[in-house]
């Protein structure tokens, strides 16, 4: 990072941080390590057939590649992906996951490993040809990064430089404003026009965005979300039959960068998703990898490649009772919550590891209520032996 004036590493790598100025405030309060790894999932409930693991982190999108190149089943749910019950626990060795645990049956078609072909830059001036920042993003994350675009299942363009026929010939994503620029240029999206400030094409800027988080390409982000741009651009057309996934916010989005007149952005459209000669096409006016840097905008461009087919959750053949010793992790997950768009019902039974129920009240009410009824049956008793000698 030797030009980039946004280095909020918060925000850019997906974490949160409370600035603190008190003086001397850790003084005497420092020990030992106590933790050794990032924080995930403590416990699994063994009982759950599947569990559903977040889209919260690049881990994630790590550890589902990692469970794709084994050969295993891995399904495509609303903010997050569908793994048995023992892949979950075999990749959470291995990665900082966060799952939740599903008593349903996915059903229909599964994710597999994908090839990406991303063009590289070519710098007049530097005299050779450099990788894309999304190409070394996804190598990364375990995508597996094809020199030849007739090799690849999904193309990624990043540049200003690539010829026409790339686009469409996979499904396609259309990354940065020099990319989208050429897309413009190009004139074979009807409708599209990408827009930036006279001499703002590297013009930077972090700010707030509004996410319509209902949609399965921007899962794992929420509504009142970010936007990071570092080329200036943003949308001003939409195609016909394309969808609007992300705009900045109305007011009060600015927070940090160097973006002259950037108060006329409010409400500018910066991430869009179509078809284009019968293929998934995605455009997004940020730079979510750039130099490797917002890790937290990774998914953007994962979740454009993994696409939008989504599992239908089915019962179980017959009903399973979730452990009742299994308690949820305590840890903070992020903000992740389950997707609450059309959630199946899931039936929970509580259940006590005490077979008995539990003992109420005093041992003197007890007792009264044991004196009473002594009394009640005497006096019973009398009754009926006087009116048999009348």
């Amino acid at each position: 990072m030797y030009a980039e004036l946004v280095v909020n590493f918060p925000d850019m790598k997906g974490f949160k941080a409370q600035p603190v100025f008190g003086d001397k405030l850790f003084e005497g309060k420092l020990g030992e390590v106590t933790a050794l790894r990032a924080a995930r999932t403590s416990q699994v409930d063994n009982k759950a057939p599947y569990y559903v693991i977040a889209n919260t982190s690049e881990s994630a999108v790590k550890a589902v590649n990692q469970a794709l190149a084994e050969g295993k089943k891995v399904y495509l749910t609303d903010d997050g992906y569908i793994v048995d019950t023992p892949t979950f626990t075999s990749l959470l060795d291995r990665y900082a996951i966060y799952g939740d645990a599903l008593y349903k049956v996915p059903q229909g078609p599964t994710l597999k490993p994908l090839k990406v072909y991303a063009p590289p830059h070519q710098f007049s001036w530097a005299g050779v040809d450099a990788p894309a920042h999304t190409a070394l993003a996804l190598k990364n994350m375990g995508f597996d990064i094809v020199d030849r675009p007739e090799d690849a299942d999904v193309i990624v363009l990043e540049s200003n430089n690539y010829d026409k026929s790339l686009v469409g010939l996979k499904p396609t994503i259309v990354v940065g404003g020099s990319a989208m620029q050429r897309l413009e240029k190009l004139g074979i999206l009807d409708g599209f026009d990408a827009e930036h400030f006279k001499n703002g094409s590297d013009y930077e800027g972090l700010m707030k965005a509004v996410i319509q988080d209902q949609d399965p390409l921007t899962s794992g982000y929420k509504k009142d979300g970010l936007f990071y741009s570092n080329s200036g651009n943003w949308i001003a057309k939409i195609p016909a039959n394309f969808r609007t996934l992300a705009s900045i916010a109305g007011s009060d989005f600015y927070i940090a960068g160097w973006w002259p007149g950037n108060e006329q952005l409010a409400n500018k459209v910066v991430a869009i998703a179509g078809t284009y000669n019968e293929k998934p096409l995605f455009v997004y006016a940020g730079n979510p990898t750039n130099r490797l840097h917002p890790v937290h905008f990774y998914r953007w461009i994962s979740n454009a490649i993994f696409g939008s087919q989504l599992a239908e959750l089915t019962d179980l053949p017959s009903p399973t009772t979730p452990d009742p010793t299994y308690q949820a992790p305590s840890q903070t997950v992020l903000d992740w919550t389950p997707a609450t768009v059309n959630p199946p019902a899931q039936t929970v039974t509580l259940t006590y590891n005490n077979q008995t129920l539990p003992e109420t009240g005093s041992q003197e009410t007890t007792a009264s209520f044991t004196l009473a009824g002594l009394l009640i049956a005497g006096a019973a008793g009398l009754f009926l032996l006087k009116k048999k000698e009348d």
